[in-house]
């Protein structure tokens, strides 16, 4: 019996091939964490473990995310059901993090506001000087509000976008049931590489026309 029946695949789920990227960009991020903390205390060589981690890291990142596109597209892997599973991974880690702000929201707010008898009763706890709430707390919220706020400000720019596009003035001349396009990515792929082999652009009494100029033996080929 031919082998390639044993490989055919009876449901719609991908099974990841063993691939060496998470192992080696976990000791890159290792690498960059360790960095990191020796340079930030003065360490010698600090700045090269550093650099050598970012390095790696990026890298990593690169081949990961290159053979994930390749099984998106060129391989087809990622299927409805696929998808479907990654969308739901995304809101499960989003909850997550929803719950792991509201655990620390909670833990501080009970801590505040009930203070034990173990911390000395009051908040903040005796012996401990808590930051300035109006200097680097203050700048980390800004930053943090600024970054949704451009997000918001790219989505209303694609509406306003959207909504000029659609007004009258803003129509394009020809009519759309005689406008040819937009074509998707495999017709452009055949007029670009007929662009470059028999194809051809010629002007015409309405404006320009695509001329195919094969010989007679290459008849079937132009059907």
């Amino acid at each position: 019996m031919n082998k390639t029946i044993y490989k055919f695949q009876h449901f719609p789920f991908h099974l990841v091939d063993p691939s060496p990227w998470p192992i080696l960009l976990s000791f890159s991020l290792l690498n960059l964490t360790v960095g990191a903390v020796a340079y930030m205390h003065g360490f010698s060589y600090g700045g090269y473990i550093l650099t050598l981690g970012f390095i790696l890291t990026t890298y990593g990142m690169i081949l990961w995310f290159r053979d994930v596109v390749i099984e998106a597209s060129y391989l087809g892997h990622h299927t409805t059901e696929v998808k479907h599973g990654l969308m739901l991974g995304v809101l499960l880690f989003i909850v997550s993090e929803v719950f792991a702000f509201l655990s620390v929201f909670w833990a501080f707010f009970h801590s505040s506001l009930s203070p034990s008898i173990e911390i000395g009763g009051s908040w903040p706890p005796l012996g401990i000087t808590p930051l300035d709430p109006f200097a680097i707390p203050l700048l980390n919220t800004f930053l943090l509000l600024s970054s949704g706020v451009s997000h918001k400000c790219e989505i209303f720019d694609s509406f306003v976008l959207f909504c000029c596009s659609s007004l009258p003035f803003s129509s394009p001349r020809v009519n759309p049931i005689k406008r040819i396009g937009p074509h998707n990515s495999e017709i452009l792929s055949i007029f670009i590489g007929s662009l470059l082999g028999g194809g051809s652009m010629e002007k015409s009494l309405n404006g320009s026309r695509f001329v195919y100029s094969h010989a007679k033996l290459n008849g079937e080929y132009l059907l």
